[in-house]
């Protein structure tokens, strides 16, 4: 249902019910509204909750592949199988049937037409998830003989599977502003943004029943994939020029810092945590349009060939891993030069 209680005031509510076969019913409402203060400033806010049912992997994929693990400087391979979260693995280990998340989410900002062509937005965010889908770590054996021996029936020396792990929160600010005049006898467009996110863990959701190590169940390093495994900051920056069968583009974006954590939270003697610095990558490209249907564009992506540090030598795996597989900032794969002639019909 929409309101417009005034020609500048504007009301959206929204509900939604469903049932679900497999975990049961659930309700949704979303109340959003718009308020255009002046002709060129409005204010807008919302607020909703959601949900999101388990996907089919996590309830139903089974697989079981060879890892390599290092402890004390040894590496090993090891048989760990990915089990369905109602097989008997999961029911021994004493995991519970996967329901759905859950979310609560908020949200505020304005717009603002500072000029002719100049526009700012800035958004305020807030995602509350409950019952969060996570993976669990690897469970090997010794922990009971039934256990044992259903990871022997799956040729698997250890198991790891979908759970409803954690409850997290989430904070944000994106900021975005954008310009577009003429130039010459072409067209310029100026883009300016910025995102600024903050996750966290709010909750450790283990089973009552649970066999095993906690810690196993949601670990130091899953716990930082969360938290600290992408950037909290990006900022980017965009042009681009056009004037006759010329076309321009460079986009610069900087990338945060990330950093990546291991260990067990209960012997901190374990944990070895270690910080990728901030980076900038950028993209160029020139184009020109032969005829109206056929184009001819050369530039590169990172241009500058940039890459993330390093692991540390403790997080290699005898050399195998130079760049980390525990965080995720941007591509290993340096610069990329490419020509494309592009032809429309």
């Amino acid at each position: 249902m929409e309101f417009n209680f005034t020609d500048n005031f504007f009301v959206d509510v929204a509900g939604r019910y469903e049932n679900f076969s497999d975990f049961g019913d659930t309700f949704n409402g979303k109340l959003a509204l718009r308020w255009a203060i002046t002709d060129n400033f409005a204010f807008r806010a919302a607020g909703s909750t959601g949900f999101r049912a388990p996907s089919l992997h996590q309830r139903y994929f089974n697989s079981t592949s060879t890892l390599f693990t290092t402890v004390n400087g040894v590496t090993t391979a090891n048989e760990v199988g990915t089990f369905r979260n109602d097989s008997r693995v999961a029911k021994l280990l004493g995991v519970e049937s996967l329901k759905a998340e859950k979310a609560k989410n908020a949200s505020a900002g304005f717009t603002l037409d500072i000029t002719d062509g100049f526009t700012i937005s800035v958004d305020g965010y807030y995602v509350k998830v409950d019952d969060r889908v996570t993976l669990t770590g690897s469970y090997g054996k010794g922990i009971d003989p039934e256990i044992d021996a259903a990871l022997d029936a799956a040729n698997a020396s250890k198991a790891q599977l979908f759970v409803n792990g954690i409850d997290t929160k989430t904070t944000g600010l994106d900021v975005v502003g954008n310009y577009r005049t003429s130039l010459g006898e072409g067209s310029l467009n100026i883009i300016l943004g910025a995102n600024f996110t903050k996750t966290l863990v709010d909750k450790i959701n283990i089973p009552d029943g649970l066999k095993g190590s906690p810690d196993t169940f949601f670990n130091r390093e899953n716990q930082s994939q969360f938290e600290t495994g992408t950037p909290q900051s990006k900022v980017s920056l965009g042009i681009n020029y056009g004037i006759g069968k010329f076309h321009a583009g460079a986009n610069v974006v900087y990338f945060g810092k990330v950093i990546a954590r291991t260990g067990q939270y209960s012997d901190e003697s374990t944990w070895v945590d270690q910080t990728f610095s901030g980076k900038t990558v950028t993209d160029l490209s020139l184009g020109y349009d032969i005829t109206s249907n056929l184009n001819l564009t050369i530039g590169a992506n990172n241009l500058f060939n940039v890459y993330p540090d390093e692991n540390r030598e403790e997080y290699r795996s005898s050399n195998r891993f130079v760049y980390s597989r525990r965080v995720s900032q941007f591509g290993a794969n340096g610069g990329f030069y490419f020509a494309r002639l592009n032809f429309k019909f």
